[in-house]
């Protein structure tokens, strides 16, 4: 093998680690999603029974304090779904879109150089689409725990200012 060629096999043994390294974090940034849908769907029936049991004692003040909780709360539970969303990836050929190329061309798949270059390019896209979707959701992620733990603190202020009557 020339070194361009163990380099090239180098290369793809590196993309191949970043591609399991990148479906762990997906899998990762998916449970972690569920886990704040769960966790806002239960704050946000506890807000939504709070706020219709004590409607009739509350100020407008702590009304709108209760409101605002839920809505914050309520937003952080649809971004915590957008980051369960998973979308398609289209730079990933299929089994038969591969078949069909190698049909197709069969001289260029002739070699084992030729195979592992293959091999190098098609990991290099899964990997840079894959890295890019995982960006994606994890900035979902991010705005979704943020916006929950601003809604259950506005939640904490209000139960306390009703509570305490400040």
């Amino acid at each position: 093998m020339t070194d361009k060629n163990e380099q090239t096999a180098d290369m793809l043994h590196i993309f191949k680690n970043i591609y399991t390294d990148e479906i762990k974090r997906e899998d990762s940034i998916h449970h972690s999603a569920s886990s704040l849908l769960i966790a806002s769907g239960c704050l946000l029936g506890l807000m939504a029974v709070s706020c219709c049991y004590l409607m009739s004692h509350l100020s407008l003040a702590d009304t709108i304090l209760l409101l605002a909780s839920i809505g914050t709360v309520f937003a952080s539970l649809l971004v915590a779904v957008l980051a369960q969303w998973h979308q398609g990836r289209d730079q990933i050929a299929s089994a038969d879109a591969i078949l069909m190329q190698i049909e197709e061309a069969p001289e260029s798949f002739a070699e084992k150089e030729q195979r592992v270059q293959y091999e190098y390019e098609l990991y290099q896209k899964i990997c840079s689409d894959l890295q890019h979707s995982n960006r994606v959701l994890n900035h979902r992620l991010r705005a979704a725990g943020i916006t929950f733990a601003s809604g259950a603190g506005i939640f904490v202020i209000a139960v306390c200012l009703i509570l305490f009557g400040i």
